[in-house]
């Protein structure tokens, strides 16, 4: 296969081949003859399954370490490649897997197209002798013309030696799972072990959108670490030896043996009566000159499908239970502040990255956003593929355009202008965020004036104390961040600009604080009365 292309893909090298080199009637010739192949391709690629990059599975830390090491391979050379393949990438492995099985059983295994001189004599034929009208292989499929039955010298499916992984996985799915969601390994400093969970749980769901070889990897250096790197004699016992060897082994050297990566720190729990680390609780408003009380309040993770109401009359209650004297001064005005988030998150506005498949326009046009600090905009095209499906290609390009021109005689903010607020609010991953923020994608709520309105009735309806429901103004859902603030929807008829202004700091925060609420309390209204 690696010698003759006889693998599927070998098809795209060739023809990307024959397109560098212009030659441009043995392309047209050789797409319709292996039309077949490549609509087999084609449905493989565009048939829903999901690709995950592996590096959305990885630490974040562990990506940036090594995200100078790229493995490519040659795409438009046909000879180069299957001698890339052959000495370099897949051959190699292959022949190493066969030895190692072979001789576990004793079994002597032979190859005998690995021949120098056969690779010699092929490599010394034009590429038309491997590839030919639509047929790989084709000096040995016409070598044994009337030696191998037809159904054999002229077969066009391959099939390779494959194993029902996706069987057996769901066959264990309970005790695979158990492994991603261990403790070692959320402690490994590789991978992103919420992500991983995450994703397992949705290829048990939802099999037919997912292939298992990733899972598989991942499970194989899990158990592979355990045994050889955190069991001192699992190396000596899986090798056959005894655990006096093993101890006899490991004890010269103690301090060689690796300490266990600390595990990934848990988000701390914060009183519902402080502000955030780094922030203040009160501030004074530029818009309005009073002083607001900025009260943030902790939540478990939200899913999809979570009922936003009862979470809001739920925390809203245990915030009241146990509220210290003067932190809510009586009569006080207060409003209930919800991230967009969160709203988003329940109403399965958000999807992780891997479930995005941006067009190609998107990728183009994310290169041109800026990216800050505070979050990547537009400037992935995951993000960028959810503007273009929210108001249209056309509309971004022409947004795009005028936000160019608005560059050049220097007034911004005229791209988000022409595609509007909801696009505005599209948010991407962060990797200081919170799973699953870290890796999803998300269009701004639907309805975020009529949630807030459902939210309010909920909390008017909390058991909390008649004075406390009395002061109650109700519901904002605000997008801020470290560079703006943007009311997205209420039910108060309060400016939006003067609620914006309460929240100037982002008291909720940027990270990993698992704040997405807050009680906001007005308290120069309070002092005035």
């Amino acid at each position: 296969d690696e010698m003759m292309a006889g693998y599927n893909p070998y098809f795209y090298v060739y023809l990307r081949q024959l397109r560098r080199q212009k030659r441009f009637k043995e392309l047209a010739s050789e797409v319709v003859g292996s039309r077949d192949i490549l609509r087999k391709l084609a449905r493989t690629k565009f048939s829903g399954r999901t690709s995950v990059p592996m590096e959305a599975l990885l630490n974040s830390g562990f990506v940036a370490e090594h995200s100078g090491e790229k493995v490519t391979s040659v795409q438009d050379d046909l000879k180069e490649r299957l001698l890339e393949d052959t000495f370099r990438s897949s051959l190699p492995s292959l022949l190493r897997y066969e030895d190692k099985n072979t001789m576990r059983f004793s079994i002597e295994g032979r190859v005998p197209f690995v021949d120098k001189e056969l690779l010699k004599f092929l490599f010394s034929l034009d590429e038309s002798a491997i590839i030919h009208d639509g047929w790989n292989k084709r000096i040995l499929r016409e070598a044994m013309d009337g030696i191998l039955p037809d159904m054999i010298s002229k077969r066009r499916n391959k099939i390779g030696f494959t194993t029902p992984e996706g069987e057996w996985f769901r066959s264990i799915a309970p005790q695979l799972r158990d492994v991603f969601a261990s403790a070692s390994f959320a402690s490994r400093p590789y991978f992103d072990a919420p992500s991983v969970l995450a994703l397992f749980d949705d290829y048990i769901a939802h099999p037919e959108n997912h292939g298992t070889l990733m899972f598989w990897r991942l499970l194989n250096v899990e158990l592979w670490m355990r045994t050889f790197f955190d069991d001192p004699e699992g190396a000596t016992r899986a090798l056959g030896g005894s655990a006096d060897e093993a101890a006899l082994a490991a004890a010269p050297a103690p301090a060689a043996v690796a300490a266990e990566p600390a595990a990934e720190e848990e988000v701390v729990p914060k009183s519902d009566y402080v502000a955030n680390e780094g922030k203040q609780l009160d501030l004074v408003s530029e818009a309005d000159g009073r002083t607001w009380r900025r009260l943030p309040l902790q939540t478990a993770l939200v899913a999809r499908g979570d009922d936003v109401e009862r979470i809001a009359r739920e925390r809203v209650e245990a915030f009241a239970a146990s509220l210290p004297e003067g932190v809510v001064p009586d009569g006080a005005p207060w409003y209930f502040v919800i991230s967009e988030k969160i709203i988003a998150i329940t109403q399965g506005r958000s999807w992780f990255t891997w479930e995005i498949r941006p067009r190609r326009s998107a990728k183009v046009l994310s290169r041109f956003v800026s990216r800050t600090p505070a979050g990547i905009g537009l400037g992935d095209p995951t993000t960028m593929e959810l503007a273009i499906r929210e108001v249209g290609l056309p509309r971004v390009v022409a947004a795009s355009a005028v936000g160019a021109a608005g560059k050049v005689i220097g007034k911004r903010g005229l791209f988000y202008e022409v595609v509007g607020a909801n696009v505005r609010a599209i948010d991407g991953p962060t990797p200081y965020s919170a799973f699953p923020s870290n890796v999803s994608a998300k269009l701004p709520p639907k309805d975020p004036d009529a949630v807030s309105a459902r939210i309010s009735a909920a909390i008017r309806g909390a058991d909390i104390p008649a004075a406390l429901r009395d002061a109650f103004v109700g519901t904002v859902v605000m997008d801020a961040n470290d560079i703006g603030r943007n009311v997205l929807g209420s039910d108060v008829q309060v400016p939006h600009e003067q609620l914006e202004a309460t929240f100037a700091d982002n008291p909720l925060g940027q990270g990993r604080q698992r704040t997405p609420l807050a009680i906001l309390v007005d308290l120069g209204a309070a002092a005035g009365r």
